[in-house]
């Protein structure tokens, strides 16, 4: 009953009342009892009463309960916020600029290859840092799946304008792998790690060094943010850093092999889309459509950095 009171006012009302309802009993029991010493108030309850007695270790022992009960769930409601889109995506670019790591479960990856990508190989050229990325996407093979998020990134108003199909989602998640592999071949103080998961969602999950990020599809939505001090936070960190024994369906891509080959091609600038196909077979990923140089200009235009935009 008591942990689906939502006015916080109420639940620390109610703590503090168990606290002095605890101290007061206390005080009454030891400390007013007419024509006697403290001592001799002791010994009387403890000789002359003694279900009194008992009864007050048992109210005392309740009371802590009652305290300890609401300052813990105090506590981890303290580490939970909702936020407004504005704010969060303010705290968003400014844990991708501070984080250590990013790993994210979603659908394309755009977020954080426009962003995490970008505020990542900004610190790699500066210092010695290792940047740890992980994320899971869609598998672009998957239509049904693609068709799926398609039709979801349709139906919210602010999304209408752009054109979301299943040729869009596919390029997109095609043009995060891709970025992966030219950012590994551009910085080697960047780990990237890319997995193809058989599901789909609505939500997408980002965890870096300081939040917890529950997003949805729908950019008018709240942001969920937990802090790291959560037990909800240490779950979802244990959950991506064990991501290839937790979802023993995905599909991790080589990204460091084709990296390599990318390298031998002479970098990302020498990203062509006539080689598309062949990273991404390099990389694991056999995908027919990275052969038709219509679906490549598409995956071209959704990243810059394909585009030997970024150095």
């Amino acid at each position: 009953m008591f942990r689906s009171l939502q006015n916080a006012k109420l639940r620390r009302l109610l703590l503090l009342g168990a606290a002095v309802f605890t101290v007061v009993l206390l005080f009454i029991q030891y400390f007013i009892t007419p024509g006697k010493s403290k001592g001799d108030a002791f010994r009387a309850v403890a000789q002359d009463n003694l279900a009194n007695l008992v009864a007050l270790v048992v109210t005392s022992g309740l009371g802590l309960a009652f305290y300890h009960f609401f300052v813990k769930d105090e506590q981890e409601l303290d580490q939970i916020r909702a936020l407004d889109p504005q704010t969060s995506r303010l705290k968003h670019a400014h844990a991708a600029e501070t984080s250590g790591f990013w790993y994210a479960e979603g659908q394309v990856g755009r977020w954080v290859r426009d962003n995490v990508f970008l505020a990542f190989a900004k610190r790699a050229r500066e210092g010695m840092q290792i940047h740890d990325v992980r994320l899971a996407l869609l598998d672009p093979r998957a239509e049904d799946l693609c068709a799926i998020h398609a039709v979801r990134r349709r139906s919210h108003l602010t999304r209408r304008e752009q054109r979301w199909d299943v040729a869009r989602v596919q390029a997109e998640i095609c043009a995060t792998i891709l970025a992966s592999i030219a950012y590994c071949a551009m910085y080697d103080r960047m780990r990237i790690r890319v997995f193809l998961r058989p599901g789909s969602t609505p939500f997408r999950v980002d965890i870096c060094t300081d939040f917890l990020f529950v997003t949805q599809d729908d950019a008018l939505a709240p942001v969920i943010t937990i802090m790291s001090d959560s037990k909800h936070y240490r779950s979802v960190l244990a959950y991506f850093q064990e991501y290839d024994r937790n979802e023993p369906e995905a599909i991790e891509i080589n990204v460091q092999a084709a990296a390599n080959l990318v390298r031998k091609f002479g970098g990302p600038k020498a990203f062509r889309p006539d080689r598309y196909e062949a990273i991404a077979q390099e990389a694991g990923l056999a995908f027919p459509a990275l052969a038709d140089p219509d679906f490549c200009k598409l995956v071209q235009k959704c990243c810059p950095t394909l585009r030997g935009e970024l150095t």
